[in-house]
C-alpha cells in the first residue's frame, strides 16, 4: 500500500503538485471569505475570548462553561439565532438559562463582526458539501492549473 501511495505521489511533477496545492489554497480562501469567519480578524477573536473569560454567561460553574470546541465553533460560525446556538452547544437549555443565552448573544454581537453579505445559496451549497460546478475561470486540469499559476503547462509524458 505504501509503495502504491509513493508511486502516485511521485507520478506528479513538482510543478503539478505545487499548482494543485495553490489552487486548493485559493479555493479554501474563497470558501472562508464567504463564511462568518471571513470578516473576522485575530483582534476580534481575542476581544471575544477576553470578554467571555472576564464574564462567562452562567458564571464560573464548570457545567455551564463552554468548552474550547464550542467556543471555536461559535467564532467560526457566529450564530445569529437560537437554532444556530442549539446546534453548536449541546444541551444548552440545561446548561444556560434564557438570560445567560441572551448574554452570550450579546457577547457575540458586540465582539464579533457581522457575517458577510454574500449569497446565502453559495454558503449553503459550500456547507452542505454539494458539488460546485467550476466556472470557466477556475482551473480544471494541469494545463489550466499552469495557466492560473502563470507558468508554462507541463509537457506531455508517455
Amino acid at each position: 500500500m505504501t509503495e502504491r501511495r509513493n508511486y502516485r505521489y511521485k507520478s506528479f511533477s513538482m510543478f503539478e503538485r505545487t499548482t494543485r496545492y495553490r489552487w486548493i489554497a485559493i479555493q479554501a480562501q474563497k470558501y472562508l471569505d464567504q463564511t462568518p469567519a471571513g470578516t473576522q480578524t485575530s483582534l476580534d477573536v481575542e476581544n471575544f475570548l477576553d470578554a467571555y473569560e472576564a464574564n462567562p454567561p452562567g458564571g464560573d460553574a464548570p457545567n455551564k462553561r463552554l468548552s474550547t470546541e464550542e467556543l471555536l465553533q461559535i467564532i467560526n460560525f457566529r450564530p445569529t439565532n437560537d437554532l444556530d446556538l442549539h446546534v453548536i452547544v449541546p444541551n444548552i437549555d440545561e446548561r444556560l438559562t434564557e438570560d445567560e443565552q441572551q448574554q452570550l448573544f450579546t457577547l457575540i454581537q458586540t465582539h464579533l463582526p457581522p457575517p458577510p453579505t454574500s449569497s446565502a445559496a453559495n454558503l449553503r451549497s459550500a456547507v452542505s458539501g454539494s458539488t460546485v460546478v467550476p466556472s470557466a475561470a477556475e482551473p480544471s486540469n494541469s494545463k489550466d492549473l499552469a495557466k492560473a499559476a502563470g507558468a508554462a503547462p507541463p509537457a506531455a509524458t508517455r
